[in-house]
């Protein structure tokens, strides 16, 4: 695991926002989650969602663009 996306998409009078971890070397997605707002609790839902299908045996490296989400102490964690 070792990379993430954000997209934004527009739907009717709501946006939605999809969280997406990917790992780089397979380029296979790992994990997903949907969100109507984009916080903190959507990218650790997804990192939780990677790591348990996953469960890698080694540490990994997460990258990100180092937004206000994934800035968070809740994520350090």
């Amino acid at each position: 695991m070792s990379s993430y996306k954000f997209c934004e998409q527009k739907r009717s009078l709501s946006k939605v926002y999809l969280c997406v971890i990917f790992d780089v070397f397979s380029r296979k997605v790992i994990a997903w989650n949907v969100s109507y707002s984009m916080t903190t609790k959507l990218v650790c839902d997804t990192l939780k969602r990677a790591v348990t299908l996953r469960n890698p045996s080694s540490p990994v490296i997460f990258h990100s663009d180092r937004g206000s989400q994934y800035l968070s102490s809740e994520l350090r964690q």
